[in-house]
């Protein structure tokens, strides 16, 4: 069995879509054995984009990297891959019958990698999933954990120094940790509140301040922080939590302010999504029965709406992203 890395790479029309779809039928193929695929991320416009492509897109390529292992040899093997592309690559225009022929092909599934032997011409080895050791590619990590305490400065600087040594450079930060205390008006104390804006606040911030040297180093970045509905419409019981929020708000404006025009920083506020523990399931079916969209949230809404600041648009900056099925104008 040979050891294959694949480019699977799309980029008019419904990206994301087309590229999950291509992946899902190389997981389906019976002739390979499908691996593993790294995250979808974005390269610089390629060469090989039209000017009508670039002038309509960007050139904007959405690609990822996919691992199988397979007997067939490159020959029928790029032959099974054309027929995918084939399939999903190629969409009718419609309109006059002058206009009515196949666009040029829009997904692209390239082999990298045939064990040793490289296939692919050399505008492909940038791919940043890919890392090439003693003259053989490695599929990297989907994910690698670093820990730190990010209430302390010093862990948050470690972390970042961590960071730096491994990868030598970052493109996105997700401020995503916080804590969600429970605290009645007669409950608060300073600990409580020094913990929840250390963890809430003060660290979303200095997160933020190490990791623009490291974009800065490589041309720019994205930064979303994770702030909450509650920061636009407070609610009871969670004061210190709800002031917190609020002021991951007003960061994320001015950090927007600051670091532009090579760093972008957004914030999401989630609304009814993964409601505390505590919560009742008659406390729950009434905040569905408030929100427009007549469900609950799910991380993967939040997820995705971080995938579309990250990955989907260059000239979105200050803005703060409402995840909350409508619940807040309800």
């Amino acid at each position: 069995m040979a050891r294959v890395f694949l480019s699977v790479g799309s980029n008019l029309g419904d990206r994301l879509e087309c590229l999950r779809r291509a992946v899902d039928q190389l997981r389906a193929m019976q002739d390979l054995r499908f691996l593993d695929a790294s995250p979808l991320y974005r390269t610089e416009p390629w060469e090989r984009a039209s000017a009508r492509e670039q002038a309509d897109d960007g050139g904007w390529f959405f690609n990822c990297a996919v691992l199988i292992e397979t007997e067939l040899e490159p020959g029928a093997l790029l032959t099974r891959l054309q027929s995918i592309e084939d399939t999903l690559g190629r969409i009718r225009r419609g309109g006059t019958p002058e206009a009515q022929r196949f666009e040029p092909r829009t997904l692209d599934i390239d082999i990298l990698l045939y064990d040793d032997r490289v296939i692919s011409g050399p505008e492909h080895l940038h791919i940043p999933h890919l890392l090439m050791h003693e003259r053989r590619f490695v599929l990297r990590p989907l994910a690698e954990p670093f820990q730190a305490d990010l209430s302390r400065l010093a862990e948050v600087q470690d972390l970042f120094e961590a960071i730096d040594a491994r990868w030598g450079r970052l493109d996105v930060l997700v401020n995503s940790a916080a804590i969600f205390p429970r605290t009645p008006w007669e409950e608060i104390d300073e600990a409580t509140w020094d913990h929840t804006l250390d963890v809430n606040l003060k660290a979303p911030f200095f997160t933020a301040w190490h990791a623009v040297p490291l974009m800065r180093r490589s041309g720019g970045g994205k930064i979303v922080n994770i702030a909450d509905w509650a920061g636009l419409r407070p609610y009871k019981n969670y004061l210190p939590y709800v002031i917190s929020k609020g002021g991951i708000i007003t960061m994320t404006k001015a950090l927007a302010l600051e670091l532009a025009p090579s760093i972008a920083v957004n914030a999401i506020a989630p609304g009814p999504v993964m409601l505390p523990e505590d919560f009742s399931d008659a406390a729950a079916e009434r905040i569905r029965k408030a929100t427009l969209l007549d469900r609950l949230g799910s991380p993967e809404d939040v997820a995705q709406s971080v995938v579309y600041l990250v990955a989907m648009t260059d000239f979105i900056t200050g803005h703060v992203l409402v995840v909350d099925g409508g619940r807040l104008i309800a």
